[in-house]
């Protein structure tokens, strides 16, 4: 292939597929095997209950 084939439209489909697939394998995937202390668990957030705020609504 070209590079000269190559448009910004290519480029700007192939980013917001990549970044579908991040927010995908972010939201749908099971981090609890993660270990993570108590400090940081206080800290903020986490991951099921912003998943519980976005899917409630």
């Amino acid at each position: 292939m070209d590079q000269s084939s190559l448009t910004f439209l290519d480029f700007a489909g192939l980013f917001l597929g990549l970044l579908m697939l991040g927010i995908g394998i972010t939201l749908f995937c099971d981090w609890d095997w993660i270990p993570i202390s108590d400090s940081d668990r206080s800290r903020g957030l986490s991951l099921d209950l912003l998943k519980k705020q976005i899917f409630s609504e």
